[in-house]
């Protein structure tokens, strides 16, 4: 509950490759790899003053950077070149590095775990320009199954979006 009151949202932003196994025309399976950046600010860390005579407190900005590997599988509605799907899978994340942006000159270094999976599901709108090529829409939430860090409090990061792109059919 702290962290909810001192937390606040920031962009995060995700590029990748996604590879789709159609198992017929109304199922396919999505693979993918994708470096994924989620972001998150703490304004309001109440509670550990740095100097009690000012009277000050500190703000954090982490950028955590992953290796993403979703693994969903999609049902698609439709046969025109407008195309409806759902997807629903998990992620597996692999940390690589954490950027903090610190205000003061404290240093915070959490006991994150490096590995972790979130649930995924989404839906969307495609529609083909020809046979192979088509571009994408789709609104998607992401939440993680594993705590991002081994703390006391147990903190299971969420997120939500808006992803676009192009499908190219090999």
């Amino acid at each position: 509950e702290f962290r909810n009151e001192t937390e606040s949202s920031s962009i995060n932003w995700r590029f990748g490759v996604n590879y789709n196994l159609h198992l017929n025309q109304k199922k396919s399976l999505k693979f993918g790899i994708r470096l994924s950046e989620i972001n998150y600010n703490n304004t309001k860390l109440y509670g550990i003053i740095l100097n009690p005579i000012k009277n000050e407190n500190f703000d954090l900005s982490y950028k955590q950077l992953f290796i993403e590997i979703p693994s969903m599988i999609s049902f698609n509605i439709g046969s025109s070149k407008l195309k409806y799907f759902a997807e629903i899978g998990f992620s597996n994340y692999i940390y690589l590095a954490t950027k903090t942006k610190e205000y003061t000159k404290r240093k915070i270094n959490p006991a994150l775990n490096y590995l972790n999976i979130s649930f995924n599901i989404s839906i969307g709108l495609k529609y083909m320009t020809t046979n192979s090529v088509g571009f994408y829409l789709q609104p998607i939430f992401r939440q993680h199954i594993i705590p991002l860090y081994n703390e006391r409090i147990k903190e299971f990061p969420y997120n939500y979006g808006v992803e676009l792109g192009l499908r190219q059919s090999l």
